[in-house]
């Protein structure tokens, strides 16, 4: 899985000064953009990990570094996030139909969601 994470800065804070800091310290594990929804501000797009990278190798200490330099993602009325899930963590993928596009799985949702 992987996120993106809409950043707003605040008060006479750059947001390419924020988007140096972060990419600094998350090196290759994700990519500042722009976002035409922030006034001022950026997005962390990070690649996908799995959740035991993230909770074992990933560098969290961006977030503290961003506030302390005037960032946020809360009460700023422009930010969100997005979380990206790969179709195969939700089981045995099955085939993709070559008309629709859409993949048929041998399980329901609901099923695969559970186990």
């Amino acid at each position: 899985m992987g996120f993106e994470l809409e950043v707003e800065a605040h008060g006479n804070t750059s947001r390419y000064d924020g988007a140096e800091v972060a990419q600094n310290m998350l090196g290759v594990h994700a990519y500042m953009k722009e976002d035409g929804s922030l006034d001022n501000g950026f997005e962390i797009v990070t690649h996908p990990h799995t959740l035991n990278a993230y909770q074992k190798e990933f560098s969290w200490e961006f977030i503290p570094k961003l506030i302390t330099l005037g960032f946020r993602s809360w009460n700023a009325g422009s930010c969100g996030i997005h979380v990206h899930i790969s179709r195969s963590g939700f089981g045995i993928v099955g085939d993709r139909n070559p008309i629709t596009g859409r993949v048929t799985y041998p399980e329901p949702l609901d099923k695969r969601i559970l186990a």
